[in-house]
């Protein structure tokens, strides 16, 4: 462990995995442009993962992740800002609700194929970018995110709007 590590620049490398135990004062990790399948988290006791509190900006776009586990999410309370962009991820889990302090959540060209109804709990966030992937509607629980000032949905396949609202074609 790295015990006064602050910030880990390691993108454009060909890591494969990466871990988020570095260092105790770690606040920033730019992890982009790897081949990054697995994040990895180290366990204080079986089945209950150590948080990193201090970690606010995680970035792992252009990775090879086709998953998030919500362990991993779990162990980022601090988390401000996040970007999974172009990966190949489908889905986020429902705990991405549980990231209290997140206000810029980038998942661009990811795949996703829905949002998951714990993104109603993300009260400060403020950015919001899900252009470029396969959903076809925004869930009403996005609404409820008084902050978001910055939204970018961008796509040709959404259809539903949010479903609270009828459309005036229905």
């Amino acid at each position: 462990m790295l015990p006064k590590l602050e910030k880990l620049s390691a993108d454009h490398n060909s890591l494969c995995g990466i871990s988020l135990c570095l260092g105790l004062c770690l606040n920033t990790i730019d992890a982009s442009y790897n081949e990054i399948t697995e994040l990895l988290v180290v366990s204080q006791s079986i089945g209950h993962p150590a948080p990193y509190s201090t970690l606010e900006l995680l970035d792992v776009s252009y990775a090879k992740l086709s998953s998030i586990s919500p362990e991993v999410l779990s162990s980022l309370p601090s988390l401000r800002q996040l970007n999974l962009s172009h990966n190949n991820i489908k889905s986020l889990p429902s705990t991405i609700g549980d990231l209290e302090c997140l206000e810029r959540l980038s998942c661009t060209d990811d795949g996703l194929e829905r949002l998951p109804g714990g993104i109603r709990r993300l009260k400060r966030l403020e950015e919001f970018d899900v252009h470029e992937n396969n959903l076809t509607e925004l869930p009403g629980e996005l609404w409820v995110c008084a902050s978001l000032v910055k939204l970018n949905a961008t796509s040709k396949l959404i259809e539903k709007w949010c479903p609270s609202i009828s459309s005036p074609t229905e």
